[in-house]
């Protein structure tokens, strides 16, 4: 399958992923490429989140699938 099917198919069943996620769990190393490429078909949306780092923390981008 491709990166978009595995990304689409995580989507629904999760409902939100994380660059740190996707490549960890799907090999995707440019996840907004990907949902990029989704955004012209489903309707995903982004949420800035803050994850724990070893030096604090930072916010990244979270991506979840709407219905």
């Amino acid at each position: 399958m491709s990166q978009r099917i595995d990304l689409l198919n995580y989507l629904k069943s999760n409902k939100v992923i994380t660059a740190r996620q996707a490549s960890a769990e799907l090999g995707i190393g440019r996840l907004a490429a990907r949902i990029n490429e989704l955004r012209t078909t489903h309707r995903i949306e982004t949420d800035m989140v803050e994850v724990t780092t070893r030096r604090g923390t930072a916010r990244v981008a979270q991506y979840r699938f709407v219905k």
